[in-house]
């Protein structure tokens, strides 16, 4: 249920503290938050002024760039190309970036909470919204969407996000190694439930990994030449040198091909891995081809080049001898219980209700057939890609707990009269007006260009804001920057872009011994210590 009803709302909006420019702080420093950045500078240059005065960019971690560097798989570096324009963004002397640093309360008990680092300091939302005129609050979604069925807890289930992150070098999934390896040398088997990019990039580095159990080429595929940490690798490579590897990668939805929402880039990769066969269930792909796909697929192009490359594999032969793993995408296959292995503690297979896809173009739900029987898949190592989600990062914070976003109108926070009415914090009544972009105002979808739209919607609403409010204004009452640093500095080590350029240089540098692009920092404590070393 959603804590802001509307029927009494207004937005978090206050007066700007001085005519001489606004200070921002923005809470992400991932694409969303950078973006935001990006635009409140590139119209402070234009010839009214100088409308913001400095920006602050908070992050839990001591690193910037948030999902283009954990989200991003490594075998895609051309994506991350977009830290080059960061990096120009955080080159002008009005940027401040403050790593290493928990928007949270004290008592906070999430579980994002309980996965920060006992050296991340926090601060409030409203010791924040004390010190700037707005806040951007970008900080993406960093949870998961659960599958709800029974079996969920057990060893070897791990979502898709957890397992991305894994690969990528984020400090706080570091401990996974080790769960990787036993769940499949338990069983060889993987199987992805989703079908997005997530879900397709896992099959793929899996399937990488898998590859040249016989050979003596380089076992992972080129994913040696990459910024996949070195840990990571040395878990795949010790897997696929016992002699097990990664024998099979189902990737399974619930609806038809037509419905899948992984790109034909995506699925074109997965076709061209040497050693690894891709087959398409043909007797799943031809029951999910009702009317209403074919409906969609007409009317969407890129949709139809996609069903083509999907039939195109259904119609290839099997694998064959010599092609050491295989990937198969499976289709209207609705999750019903992952069952325990002997122990009674690890997966060892899942069941699937058969589905059929009813209802109009657009809008077909998978329902579950009950003339047919579940089928069983065995497995060691089960991902959930069905979706990521946002959390509330302040309870005072209004938040819409089905969708998982802050609700917002043109950017801006809106918040319910009767909860906010006479706060002093989070709500609208005291403190900076409050902004939302990415993800956590949207949901988490679309690619890191995505984001642009809500960057310039976000810049713009906090400027129109400020040009509204600062002739009323004339005394600046906020500390902005310097007063923040004061108080995070008593509470434990913060990271400015000083300590992260030395933190990236470190990484490249050992990335080029090792015949790499990047070697990436483990953990907090790593990546402290060479900021201190400054």
């Amino acid at each position: 249920m959603m804590r802001s009803i509307f029927k009494a709302s207004r937005l978090s909006h206050r007066l700007f503290s001085t005519k001489d420019g606004a200070r921002v702080a923005i809470v992400g420093s991932g694409p969303s938050g950078f973006y935001t950045a990006k635009y409140l500078l590139k119209a402070s240059e234009k010839d009214k002024g100088i409308p913001v005065k400095e920006i602050t960019m908070i992050d839990r971690l001591p690193v910037p760039f948030g999902l283009v560097r954990f989200g991003v798989a490594p075998d895609h570096p051309e994506v991350k190309n977009v830290v080059d324009d960061f990096t120009i963004v955080a080159s002008d002397p009005r940027f401040h970036f403050m790593g290493n640093v928990e928007l949270r309360e004290p008592s906070d008990t999430s579980s994002l909470s309980s996965r920060s680092s006992p050296l991340t300091p926090h601060v409030t939302l409203k010791e924040l919204r004390n010190e700037f005129d707005a806040i951007v609050l970008s900080y993406g979604a960093e949870d998961d969407r659960k599958l709800n069925i029974e079996g969920e807890h057990l060893e070897g289930v791990i979502s898709a996000r957890a397992f991305v992150n894994w690969y990528n070098g984020h400090p706080e999934y570091a401990h996974l190694s080790n769960d990787i390896k036993h769940a499949l040398e338990r069983n060889p088997n993987v199987l992805v439930i989703g079908q997005g990019n997530v879900a397709l990039d896992c099959a793929r580095i899996l399937a990488k990994a898998g590859t040249c159990k016989s050979s003596q080429v380089e076992p992972t595929s080129g994913l040696h030449l990459t910024d996949i940490t070195s840990e990571s690798l040395k878990t795949l490579k010790e897997i696929r040198d016992n002699g097990v590897g990664v024998q099979k990668v189902s990737v399974i939805g619930r609806r038809g091909a037509a419905q899948a929402s992984f790109t034909i880039k995506e699925l074109r990769e997965l076709t061209k891995i040497d050693e690894v066969k891709f087959t398409v269930n043909n007797e799943e792909l031809a029951l999910s081809e009702s009317a209403a796909s074919n409906e969609e697929i007409k009317a969407n192009r890129p949709k139809q080049r996609l069903t083509a490359l999907i039939k195109k594999v259904a119609e290839e032969p099997p694998m064959t001898e010599g092609q050491d793993c295989g990937v198969d995408l499976r289709f209207l296959l609705t999750p019903n219980k992952i069952k325990a292995d002997g122990s009674g503690k690890h997966v060892g297979s899942m069941t699937f209700h058969r589905s059929e896809l009813q209802g109009p173009a657009g809008e077909q739900r998978a329902l579950v057939r009950s003339d047919l029987d579940p089928i069983e898949l065995e497995a060691g190592l089960v991902l959930s890609a069905v979706g990521w989600k946002s959390l509330q990062c302040d309870p005072s914070l209004p938040f819409d707990d089905k969708k998982c976003v802050i609700p917002t109108n043109n950017s801006r926070v809106i918040i319910d009269d009767e909860e906010g009415e006479n706060d002093d914090g989070g709500g609208g009544g005291g403190g900076a007006s409050l902004y939302a972009a990415g993800w956590i105002r949207r949901g988490p979808t679309g690619i890191i260009g995505s984001n642009i739209g809500d960057a310039r919607e976000a810049a713009s609403a906090v400027l129109q804001d400020f040009e509204a409010t600062a002739e009323l204004s004339s005394v600046c009452s906020v500390g902005g920057y310097e007063a923040m640093k004061s108080l995070v500095s008593s509470r434990g080590a913060l990271v400015d872009w000083t300590d992260w350029k030395l933190m990236d240089d470190l990484e490249v540098a050992t990335g080029v011994k090792k015949g790499k692009s990047r070697e990436k920092l483990a953990s907090v404590e790593e990546m402290l210590k060479v900021a201190r070393s400054s």
